[in-house]
């Protein structure tokens, strides 16, 4: 039964209850898979005319406060960009706790474990490595079980945990890349990774590292240079910046809100509380929706551009990342 044209409303109220489940965290639920995803963009009641969110394509340093309209800043965001990927899981792990931590805050979706459920979320490419035959190892990849195929690339995506919480559900997810614009989707010009395992995993933090596999070593090898160049930037802009600490307040976030074309919004945070050792969390006035989970939060004049503050949800008190080092 469809959420668009079935009698009743069994789909909708199942959305509502998930929404609800899932608490205060930013996944977009599709029961109609990707025209789905396009037709709750257009029911959006967090943000329904998006008038704040830039397309990817149209962003340029007049979209900045003008105290910042840098083109290193701008050229950040392209970068940071190019790395940004759209996030689809489509089961959920037996595995998947009822809490985060102790704090006895819900855990998003454990009311399915077992049952399959696509969501979608947002996350960054980082580390990258690539395999040739004389490394001796396999391709992972599900078309390559029992073929062995030993070229292959191997890419860490970064996300929030609830969006992918562990190995079962890492190989029920795929990462597509090149997701700028409609226009790319339809004309083919993104590409979509396979997600195989997990690798950094922080249920207190809300981090999820998922390890993808291909075979497009270009495609791995221009993963590289665009997290080279975005660290080389970052460097330059956090040495310009840095002196006049928390002065400067600005947070841009690139994601895929309700799981369609990357956009990109512009704000501030208004608050910074401390957890555990060296971590912080941000609260901010960038504006998301559900599908930016686990994008990455550029917050200028930090240093740490890699390892990142990744989005975690919303609050009365605005937009929250979940912890990391600040």
């Amino acid at each position: 039964m469809s959420d668009i044209e079935g009698p009743g409303t069994t789909t909708t109220q199942a959305r509502t209850e998930l929404n609800l489940l899932q608490g205060n965290h930013e996944c977009e639920v599709s029961f109609n898979g990707e025209a789905g995803l396009h037709v709750y963009r257009s029911r959006c009641t967090k943000n329904p005319n998006h008038s704040k969110f830039i397309p990817l394509p149209s962003f340029t340093a007049s979209d900045l406060p003008l105290q910042y309209g840098d083109e290193d800043i701008v050229q950040t965001v392209k970068l940071n960009a190019s790395l940004t990927v759209r996030i689809c899981c489509t089961q959920t792990s037996l595995d998947r706790p009822q809490f985060f931590a102790d704090d006895l805050q819900p855990f998003p979706f454990y009311n399915y474990q077992g049952r399959p459920l696509t969501r979608t979320g947002t996350g960054r490419a980082w580390s990258t490595r690539v395999f040739k035959d004389s490394d001796n190892t396999p391709c992972p990849c599900s078309k390559c079980t029992g073929v062995g195929n030993k070229t292959w690339g191997r890419v860490s995506v970064y996300t929030a945990r609830h969006v992918v919480f562990d190995k079962h559900e890492a190989r029920n997810t795929s990462c597509r890349f090149g997701y700028d614009s409609e226009e790319h989707l339809r004309d083919g010009l993104t590409v979509d990774l396979e997600g195989v395992d997990i690798g950094v995993a922080d249920h207190h933090g809300d981090v999820c590292e998922i390890i993808c596999v291909t075979h497009d070593v270009g495609l791995v090898e221009k993963i590289t240079q665009a997290r080279i160049s975005l660290m080389k930037l970052n460097a330059k802009i956090y040495n310009k910046y840095r002196m006049a600490g928390d002065e400067h307040r600005l947070v841009i976030i690139v994601s895929h809100p309700h799981g369609c074309s990357k956009q990109v919004t512009v704000g501030e945070w208004t608050a910074k509380n401390s957890v555990r050792e060296a971590e912080t969390a941000y609260t901010y006035t960038t504006d998301t929706c559900p599908g930016s989970s686990g994008a990455a939060v550029y917050i200028l004049g930090r240093l740490g551009v890699g390892f990142c503050h990744l989005h975690s949800g919303s609050t009365n008190q605005g937009n929250v990342s979940g912890y990391w080092m600040n």
